[in-house]
């Protein structure tokens, strides 16, 4: 996608546009745009959750498609018997869907690890207590 487009769509949805671009902001008037600093992915993700002051909860986390940024909802589990592994309908008490484009989720190790890593991302700055709930 060319930047021109890139830049009215962000604008269009209002949606922020999180760039190492630096000159992005000046070549354009974006009304949310943040310039990451950092090349470390620690750093700027840091940086994200400070700038923008985010609070991370478990009950929040994971509840977007990741295929069309819908809203998640519970899935009947009846429903998704055969659509997610024999493992994952056994095991897991809760499954996700999206309303538009039917893909399904769960609470796997990948929400563990993603915990993990915010948690220590925040720890190397002391303050994970102000953004975890």
């Amino acid at each position: 996608m060319a930047e021109t487009e890139f830049v009215k769509r962000a604008v269009r949805e209002s949606r922020l546009i999180l760039t190492r671009d630096t000159l992005l902001g000046e070549r354009w008037t974006v009304p949310s745009c943040l310039s990451l600093e950092s090349d470390s992915t620690f750093d700027q993700l840091r940086q994200v959750i400070y700038r923008l002051n985010l609070r991370i909860s478990d009950d929040k986390i994971f509840t977007i498609c990741l295929k069309c940024n819908e809203p998640l909802e519970e899935a009947v589990r009846e429903k998704v018997e055969g659509r997610v592994p024999p493992y994952v309908y056994r095991t897991k008490d809760r499954i996700f869907k999206c309303p538009r484009c039917g893909h399904l989720y769960w609470r796997g190790t990948h929400h563990d690890l993603v915990m993990g890593i915010i948690s220590k991302v925040l720890e190397l700055k002391g303050d994970r207590e102000d953004h975890i709930s």
